[in-house]
């Protein structure tokens, strides 16, 4: 089989597997931190599972061997990439939560090599799915993809190959950008797209804040005009009331016309 073939059969495997995707969920749950990418190594710890790389075949991936009295070890291939060992580990830990249900089964020895990459048997299935959902949450993805990150930024994000990245968007239903990465004037524009998303974020947050410090302003103002001074205010107290109200606007304004809406001839000399 060769290299693109294989791909190609690996990433379409990972098609959403119902029973895998609510176990991957239910892994996340428990076990993650939030931080990206996902370190299935650590998860896998979490269950008392021991990773190491070995010596292993070229066309086995990783195995999952488990011996009567011992606890079981996922073993990578030595010579693979980090994101195919960090798959791998995810598929074997898949592999142990679907065993996990028959604990009849004290000794096994699970491969991941051509026949498991193909997704041709279940189990194969529901382990190549359960990595895909353990290393690239849907809501995670979902989540940055709205903010307008590319494919290929995700991919890092997430630590998984571009084409792993790619396949997942479409099985979510997620339209992928056909974005070079060295296309520095698409990327520019994507960072601009982020940028207003996060600035219209902020400009909201202020505006509820400043809102916020009126309503608490005038109440105060209020209560001391009415239980304090019995409405006999000063000019003096009022003057200083609305100067400081004034301030505060002008101030708040300030900060979101210059630094959240800089001018163009602010945006032309940050680039």
């Amino acid at each position: 089989m060769s290299e693109s073939t294989l791909l190609g059969a690996r990433l379409g495997s990972m098609a959403d597997h119902p029973q895998a995707e609510r176990a991957a969920t239910e892994v996340l749950d428990e076990c993650w931190d939030g931080r990206l990418p996902i370190d299935p190594v650590r998860i896998a710890g979490t269950f008392g599972l021991k990773a190491f790389s070995a010596d292993l075949d070229e066309n086995v991936s990783g195995m999952l061997v488990k011996q009567k009295g011992s606890d079981p070890e996922i073993l990578l291939n030595k010579e693979d990439s980090r994101n195919r060992k960090r798959f791998t580990a995810a598929h074997e830990l898949g592999h142990f939560i679907r065993r996990s249900e028959r604990p009849e089964e004290y000794e096994y020895v699970d491969y991941r090599d051509q026949r498991s990459s193909s997704g041709t048997v279940e189990e194969e299935r529901f382990a190549n799915s359960f990595a895909a959902n353990l290393l690239m949450p849907r809501e995670a993805v979902a989540s940055l993809h709205e903010e307008g990150m590319p494919d290929f930024l995700l991919a890092k994000q997430f630590g998984v190959s571009r084409e792993a990245m790619q396949h997942r968007l479409d099985n979510l239903g997620l339209p992928s950008e056909d974005l070079d990465p060295h296309d520095h004037a698409g990327i520019h524009g994507i960072d601009l797209r982020q940028d207003v998303q996060l600035k219209r974020r902020y400009a909201k947050w202020l505006l509820i804040l400043v809102a916020a410090l009126l309503v608490v302003a005038d109440v105060v103002f209020v209560v001391y005009a009415w239980a304090g001074e019995g409405w006999q205010l000063s000019a003096g107290v009022i003057e200083v009331w609305l100067a400081a109200t004034l301030v505060e606007l002008i101030a708040v304004v300030l900060v979101i016309t210059r630094y959240l809406f800089p001018s163009r001839d602010q945006v032309s000399t940050a680039f």
